[in-house]
């Protein structure tokens, strides 16, 4: 793929792209600071939303400039991963990452997405995105809903891989998982790209989810940022081979 030079449009949404995710992080941090929120429920809430700066993809004239707006956040949480810098993104990370200094998860978060947005831009595969938006967007949401639900409603407990799993929270991240992956396939698939109908919307989105939950719940502590997402979408883009919707 050659890289031309980005234009205007380019730098205007990847401008808002970066404000975006910004703005989240910052009323996270607010939330944090000045309404004394729990850390647990403002990681949540980046971690649901801020990952969304993706869905710029469609906008731009020439897509693999999106990678930048991941990379800025993986440089940024990179450098994070210190003593120094880690109370400025105390919001989004776990107590036990705010006592090491080491910002694990969202670090390995930014790394996630950042890996798959170069692969399909830089490959010239935008309008097959929804691969990866699929897998992406069952990690924001449902993974993002699976702790929480798992620790107000969880009574079925299983410690896999050093990580606390409860039959409730992988209900949670079926649940919320399997509705993030309709609209992240509807907006990639149908609305922007075309490439879909409803039908292998829905089939898509079931193996997805039931791929995810199956990653979710194996994966080894700290880990389930990058194996869901990774997994999930080497899936999807096997299937989608066999069927003869991508072809490479």
């Amino acid at each position: 793929m050659i890289l031309e030079f980005p234009d205007m449009n380019d730098f205007i949404v990847f401008m808002i792209a970066v404000g975006y995710a910004g703005l989240v992080i910052i009323i996270g941090d607010l939330l944090k600071r000045k309404a004394n929120l729990d850390t647990g429920f403002t990681r949540k809430i980046i971690h649901i939303f801020a990952g969304m700066a993706t869905f710029s993809i469609p906008y731009y004239t020439h897509p693999w400039m999106a990678i930048f707006v991941a990379l800025i956040f993986v440089i940024i949480l990179g450098l994070a991963n210190s003593n120094r810098f880690s109370s400025a993104f105390s919001a989004m990370a776990r107590p036990e990452e705010i006592e090491q200094g080491l910002l694990k998860g969202p670090f390995i978060y930014s790394i996630s997405i950042t890996l798959l947005v170069s692969i399909f831009t830089l490959l010239d595969k935008t309008q097959y995105y929804f691969l990866a938006a699929i897998p992406l967007q069952i990690m924001y949401f449902g993974d993002g809903l699976a702790a929480p639900i798992g620790i107000k409603y969880g009574k079925h407990e299983w410690i896999i891989n050093g990580s606390k799993r409860t039959l409730e929270g992988t209900m949670g991240l079926i649940l919320f998982g399997f509705i993030g992956a309709i609209f992240a396939g509807w907006f990639f698939g149908i609305y922007n790209y075309g490439i879909l109908t409803w039908q292998l919307l829905f089939f898509y989105s079931i193996i997805a989810i039931i791929v995810a939950a199956i990653l979710e719940f194996i994966s080894p502590k700290g880990l389930d940022n990058f194996v869901l997402p990774i997994g999930t979408c080497v899936v999807l883009v096997f299937i989608a081979i066999l069927n003869g919707l991508l072809i490479i």
